[in-house]
């Protein structure tokens, strides 16, 4: 079935000439919320007004240095062990002296530690305890 470019040329202007007869742009869809209120559900919303969110003012960041001390030391140590060993393995005259690791442990030992000592020991006295996130 070899067409040649003369074929194909007839055959695209003949397939253009039968889906010119279309309409330009079909009907939008429909969708859950293409209806119109009625009268009195209008009257409603216009009586009641639109919700409108009240100013939370300004949101001031908890200082907490013990927690933040933690963080950083936890994570940080994590982080600047990553890569060491990734500069020790691409870098193989870069040597990373063992103090430094066992430095590094003690650091994210104490970090968690202190991570660990500031979390609540008891319950709130409003918690239902029914396990649901209100």
């Amino acid at each position: 079935m070899g067409l040649n470019k003369r074929q194909v040329d007839e055959r695209f202007a003949q397939i253009a000439e039968e889906l010119s007869d279309l309409d330009a742009a079909p009907p939008p869809p429909s969708g859950p919320r293409d209806w119109s209120l009625s009268p009195e559900a209008q009257a409603l919303v216009d009586a009641d007004g639109e919700f409108e969110a009240p100013n939370p003012g300004r949101q001031r960041w908890r200082h907490d240095p013990p927690a933040t001390l933690g963080w950083l030391l936890t994570v940080g140590t994590l982080a600047i062990g990553v890569v060491l060993l990734i500069l020790q393995a691409a870098i193989t005259a870069f040597s990373v002296p063992t103090w430094i690791g066992w430095a590094g442990a003690v650091a994210f030992l104490i970090g968690a530690a202190l991570l660990v000592a500031r979390m609540p020991q008891h319950r709130r006295h409003d918690d239902d305890e029914t396990g649901a996130v209100v």
